[in-house]
């Protein structure tokens, strides 16, 4: 696409529709606001999983959007919530 973009002008040039590049596929979306939480309860022990007794069917099912959003990352998921069941972060 021939555009320009942050103000600068150029012969034969057209604007971009900004918009357009700042939204994200809401699958993907959807995963990445799943992803960023996890990784705080696995990197703090268990965090608010340990207070509130949580169980891996419950982050599994609330990660679920990560297989569809971003599937080169389900494995990686999958297998820290194996982990973190092993270590005693979640409950069975």
């Amino acid at each position: 696409m021939n555009c320009y973009r942050s103000g600068i002008t150029q012969p034969n040039l057209r604007p971009c529709n900004l918009r357009s590049y700042l939204i994200l596929d809401p699958k993907f979306a959807a995963a990445l606001d799943r992803i960023q939480p996890f990784l705080h309860n696995r990197e703090t022990k268990g965090g608010t999983w340990r207070i509130h007794e949580v169980t891996r069917d419950q982050v599994i099912k609330r990660m679920l959007p990560v297989e569809t959003g971003t599937p080169e990352l389900w494995d990686f998921i999958q297998q820290a919530i194996g982990e973190c069941v092993a270590i005693g972060y979640l409950r069975e």
